[in-house]
């Protein structure tokens, strides 16, 4: 009878369990900051775009009309954390997955719609301050 290749030799059964359990343990530990993450948060006035991880909503800052010619929405971020370029990069990578084709710096389109997202100066604020508008457009 011949023996698969993939089966291991008898002798070696303690070694083959020994490696398994190993291999859990090391896609567990792999997982395991993946898992605590979470699911993505988006925004409330804008449901298609995410929320950047350090960042949070400025309460009642948002601002969401619907006009003949499109969505027009607004809301302001603040990151306690994460920096001015973290930010943009965040945006950079997230955005185009979810249909957001860019269009210049700081500046994405979508289905007739423009994003921008804007550094907001705020004069003895700590943090970073974002805007993100969205707008119809071409």
């Amino acid at each position: 009878m011949r023996k698969n290749a993939l089966t291991p030799p008898a002798y070696g059964g303690y070694v083959w369990g020994v490696a398994r359990l190993a291999l859990i343990f090391v896609v567990a530990c792999l997982a395991g900051p993946v898992l605590a993450a979470g699911p993505a948060q988006f925004l409330t006035a804008i449901p298609s775009v995410p929320l950047a991880p350090g960042c949070t909503e400025v309460p009642e800052s948002a601002v969401l009309f619907d006009a003949p010619e499109g969505r027009i929405a607004q809301v302001i971020l603040r990151s306690a954390g994460p920096d001015w370029a973290e930010i943009q990069a965040f945006y950079a990578h997230a955005l185009p997955p979810l249909g957001w084709a860019p269009a210049g710096p700081n500046r994405w389109t979508r289905g007739g719609e423009v994003l921008r997202l804007e550094y907001v100066h705020r004069t003895g604020a700590e943090g970073v301050w974002v805007q993100i508008r969205l707008a119809p457009g071409a």
